[in-house]
């Protein structure tokens, strides 16, 4: 992240579950598109079985533990790009995915793959910080009407109430 970015910095501070409502409403650009978050969800470490990081580091998710302000950018199921913000403390791991967007010409793409696509993200972003050819801008104000679900599509810990929207 660049240096004046403090309040990124302020905003991606904390485990993923706190991090994740909070990242609603702010843009996220990339090198094809840009548009608000309006569907993301949390995974954090050991204690998260739905998360990458559940069995610890690994050439694929070591990004997981930090700094945040990075991208964790993997393919799933040899098919789709997911793009995830890494949150909390370096050293200990967490993300959140982006599962929907409004684009700035006002429609709205649901589903990690198709937000990566939307918005020309690949492997070859994994890893970026944030601030340069991808960046995340603070939403103007922070969301009142947001919504908790279960995680989807996961066998393990998709009962957390870590899926966060925007309830309009």
């Amino acid at each position: 992240m660049h240096s004046g970015t403090r309040a990124l910095r302020e905003l991606l501070e904390g485990p993923a579950h706190d991090v994740a409502p909070r990242l609603l409403g702010a843009r996220l650009v990339g090198p094809l598109g840009a548009g608000r978050l309006i569907e993301v969800e949390a995974y954090e470490g050991a204690e998260d079985p739905g998360s990458h990081a559940w069995r610890g580091s690994t050439p694929r998710n070591q990004i997981m533990w930090g700094p945040p302000g990075h991208l964790y950018v993997y393919l799933c199921y040899g098919v789709h790009w997911l793009v995830n913000i890494v949150v909390a403390p370096e050293g200990v791991p967490g993300a959140v995915l982006v599962r929907g967007i409004e684009l700035d010409d006002g429609r709205r793409v649901l589903g990690p793959g198709r937000v990566a696509r939307a918005l020309g993200m690949t492997g070859e972003h994994n890893g970026l910080v944030l601030g340069g050819a991808v960046d995340l801008e603070p939403a103007d104000e922070r969301r009142t009407g947001v919504l908790a679900t279960g995680r989807i599509g996961l066998s393990r810990g998709g009962e957390l109430a870590w899926r966060f929207l925007v309830d309009e």
